[in-house]
């Protein structure tokens, strides 16, 4: 019984935050790919890549505060 609760506290404590961090990691790079998509690919195209950063921005945030929060 010990031992499934020792596991389960190293998954809350350890591989969810580290799964949380993954994703800003990913979120972060793929904003940076799309703001270099918006500076230097088709103008007409800028404003869909900029709405993309958004809302990367949007879940970066609230990934954040869940991860600050556990």
């Amino acid at each position: 019984h010990s031992t499934n609760e020792a596991l389960g506290t190293v998954y809350r404590d350890r591989l969810i935050p580290l799964g949380q961090l993954d994703v800003l990691v990913r979120l972060l790079t793929r904003s940076q790919l799309e703001v270099t998509r918006g500076l230097t690919g088709d103008p007409a195209q800028a404003g869909q890549e900029m709405d993309a950063v958004e809302q990367n921005i949007a879940r970066i945030d609230r990934i954040w505060n869940e991860y600050w929060a556990s």
